[in-house]
């Protein structure tokens, strides 16, 4: 986002949620081009990505000393919405945490087999070619973006593959609402609409949170991108404003959400 998104034009909360979302579609898509030229992301590789993308971070914001990389507050700007914005992500965090207290393992049915491609993404290092030797299936054909996740959170934090699928779903599934929060905030030019579509989306609808029962984190995540690339579909078609069509950085976010979206969850 330090390359691609212009410096002091969104708030905070939509900066966040950029970042997250770029998070979130580059491993998935890393480890798509890892599988075509046959290198494994396993081992010491993926803390020479990460190390090479915190060199990259740090020159960026080096190169960018001296400019606002969020929109400033400004004078008179209320700070309510943003402070009510906190309380609802707090309270929103705090009740996926509860959901999985007593969990072990994540929920039945379809935490099973997320949790299998999660520790062969893990082992392999790439997109398998088949689901041996876990599963008796001879080809892969499955949207592995959220496995990917799982893999890489396994690979740093050392946790298995059913604490790593349990875990980040609860993340992600909490991160909806930061979503909904940018682009309803953006759609009406109004922060306390973002709030309210937040506290609506994670804490009084019974979805998402109640992807937890089964573990639909796939499409979990899916949604999770869905708003962002609503978002930055609009801002493209503006052509009008300063984030149209024309811009390369904002083009390229686009591809990138939507190149992930495609292999998280294409429906």
């Amino acid at each position: 986002t330090l390359y691609l998104l212009p410096p002091d034009r969104l708030d905070g909360p939509t900066y966040l949620a950029l970042v997250v979302a770029l998070s979130v579609t580059t491993w998935p898509l890393l480890f798509l081009w890892a599988s075509v030229v046959g290198v494994s992301l396993a081992g010491g590789v993926v803390w020479a990505v990460i190390a090479a993308l915190a060199l990259l971070g740090l020159y960026g914001v080096w190169s960018r000393r001296g400019r606002r990389l969020i929109q400033p507050p400004g004078k008179g700007r209320d700070l309510l919405p943003d402070v009510a914005l906190v309380f609802v992500l707090l309270l929103v965090v705090g009740t996926r945490v509860l959901q999985v207290r007593e969990l072990v393992v994540p929920a039945w049915v379809d935490s099973v087999h997320h949790t299998v491609l999660a520790q062969l993404l893990s082992k392999m290092g790439m997109v398998p070619s088949s689901c041996e030797p876990y599963l008796a299936v001879s080809d892969f054909h499955y949207h592995f973006g959220f496995h990917a996740s799982a893999a890489v959170l396994m690979w740093l934090s050392g946790l298995p593959s059913y604490r790593a699928v349990l875990i980040l779903g609860q993340v992600f599934n909490a991160m909806t609402a930061l979503s909904l929060y940018a682009l309803a905030s953006w759609l009406t030019k109004e922060r306390w609409a973002g709030v309210g579509a937040a506290l609506v989306g994670g804490l009084l609808s019974n979805m998402p949170a109640y992807y937890v029962s089964w573990g639909r984190y796939t499409q979990l995540t899916g949604l999770m991108l869905l708003p962002l690339i609503c978002l930055v579909t609009v801002w493209l078609l503006d052509e009008g404003a300063d984030k149209g069509a024309s811009n390369p950085g904002l083009l390229a976010i686009g591809a990138l959400l939507l190149a992930g979206l495609g292999v998280i969850h294409y429906r």
